[in-house]
């Protein structure tokens, strides 16, 4: 028999817990913003850096060589979160907390796994 806990995570994102590891669940609301629908973005202080400790501790292997930059493929991402504090420029975040100014990094990470 499997268990399966749920919590919230403080983003209105519960949190599921598939014995496996801990997983993020995407809102319902999400998939409706008319936008591409991502987990975590990659921005620009990636550009240039390039420090592969995110590649590292991802657990599925969705962190991809974009050329200027990683990028993560939001189609095999599991939102888990573990790639966000190991990035020593911060350039990895939600998609909702994306800054306005780095905005297009959320397409440009989209548009590279069409």
């Amino acid at each position: 028999m499997t268990v399966i806990m749920i919590y919230d995570d403080g983003n209105q994102r519960p949190v599921v817990d598939l014995a496996m590891g801990w997983y993020k669940v995407a809102r319902d609301d999400e998939a409706s913003k008319g936008g591409p629908t991502v987990t975590y973005v990659i921005t620009e202080p990636c550009i240039g850096t390039k420090d592969q400790s995110c590649v590292e501790v991802c657990p599925v292997d969705c962190i991809y060589d974009g050329g200027d930059q990683f990028l993560i493929n939001p189609e095999e991402c599991i939102d888990c979160g573990a790639c966000e504090p190991e990035c020593p420029v911060e350039a990895i975040y939600p998609e909702d907390e994306v800054p306005e100014d780095m905005e297009q990094y959320i397409t440009k990470a989209a548009n590279h796994f069409e």
